[in-house]
């Protein structure tokens, strides 16, 4: 790099870097509208912390120095790469009509649970990008804010859709709990077991068409079925108000679990600073109901703590 070419300080090199990483992946669009994309705005805000931090440690601005401003924020700005292909999984085969989009908070995530249209999130990529930032020797705030955010919509997104959302093909494979039906049960059960009693019914009618069963036993076999039949339907019938109530109160726990990751989730939608040690608690309420957080959560949550406690 010619030294006439290379930016004198530190502010300089930042903008420099910024616009570069920024570019990469908009090139056609204006430098004025990249600006306001979450992107920009996320690289920005990691890379203003990066040279507080180089201030603070004298860093150099010589790129080829160990201690290279350059090194420092191009930390930041890998980390913040790695998170925009984390929460585009299974998009790379696509078109990228946002390739500046991050994330933000999402204002609806039960309506998008509804309407099926939810993120596309790569879970282990996202917390692998957590843990990367968290090895960072500097933090920004709406970094944190944003990742605190992600990781709890990580987990309300998924929970969702496996509950909501199912893969399952009806008739043969299991059918989710919040799909199932107790009176449907009950229906089935019974159905299956007169279907059985016919069979057999039949069974015993063509070996004695054959003489290979006495005529004269039919009618008591035929009997016997029938009170088998009988007692079954009814021992099952006795059963299906227990497993009505069972089913329900099971149901209301699953989407009980999805009703405190919501709760949790709406608490970060303000314009303010949050308090890291509400959400920390109101998360662990959540935890101990059942709700399995991402875990890089709790630990990015405590490091929040550490220092100022707000995000």
């Amino acid at each position: 790099m010619d030294d006439a070419e290379e930016p004198r300080t530190f502010a300089a090199v930042r903008r420099k870097l910024v616009d570069a990483e920024v570019a990469q992946w908009a090139p056609d669009v204006e430098p004025s509208k990249r600006r306001y994309s979450e992107y920009h705005r996320a690289i920005d805000a990691i890379t203003e912390a990066g040279v507080d931090y180089a201030e603070e440690v004298g860093a150099s601005l010589e790129w080829r120095d160990d201690r290279s401003i350059y090194g420092i924020l191009e930390q930041g700005m890998s980390v913040l790469s790695d998170l925009r292909f984390a929460v585009r999984a299974g998009e790379y085969d696509k078109k990228d009509e946002e390739p500046l989009r991050l994330w933000s908070h999402r204002s609806q995530p039960l309506y998008d649970l509804k309407i099926k249209k939810t993120p596309s999130l790569a879970r282990q990529d996202i917390e692998a990008v957590v843990g990367s930032y968290l090895r960072l020797p500097y933090r920004a705030q709406p970094i944190d804010r944003m990742l605190v955010d992600l990781l709890i919509a990580l987990e309300l997104y998924g929970y969702g859709n496996e509950i909501l959302n199912p893969d399952y093909i009806k008739g043969l494979t299991p059918t989710p709990p919040l799909k199932q039906s107790a009176v449907l049960g009950w229906l089935t059960e019974i159905g299956g077991s007169l279907a059985v009693w016919v069979v057999i019914a039949l069974l015993l009618w063509g070996l004695s068409a054959a003489h290979l069963f006495p005529t004269d036993w039919l009618l008591g076999a035929n009997a016997l079925l029938a009170v088998i039949f009988f007692v079954y339907a009814v021992w099952v019938s006795v059963q299906l108000p227990g497993a009505m109530l069972a089913l329900r109160k099971r149901k209301q726990a699953i989407l009980g679990l999805l009703t405190q990751m919501n709760s949790v989730y709406v608490e970060l939608n303000s314009d303010g600073p949050i308090s890291a040690r509400h959400i920390e608690e109101r998360a662990k309420r959540a935890a101990d109901a059942g709700v399995v957080w991402p875990g890089p959560l709790f630990a990015l949550l405590d490091d929040i703590n550490r220092r100022d406690g707000r995000f």
